[in-house]
């Protein structure tokens, strides 16, 4: 019984710690995928800010 009861304390470690990575991962993707949204809506909103012909400017330089 002691051996039974011992086997489920290392099992709930296991899960708890299973459950502990996973929610660093999620929390870490989350951090990135807000972060690269918010990089995106920044490079939108210059985009959006500056006139089309000003910010194709360098593109064509370069492909001349």
């Amino acid at each position: 019984m002691s051996s039974n009861h011992g086997m489920i304390h290392w099992f709930s470690i296991f899960v708890g710690t299973l459950f502990a990575i996973y929610a660093a991962a999620y929390t870490a993707s989350v951090h990135i995928v807000f972060g690269r949204s918010v990089s995106l809506i920044k490079v939108l909103a210059i985009l959006t800010i500056t006139p089309p012909d000003l910010s194709a400017g360098p593109f064509i330089s370069v492909l001349d």
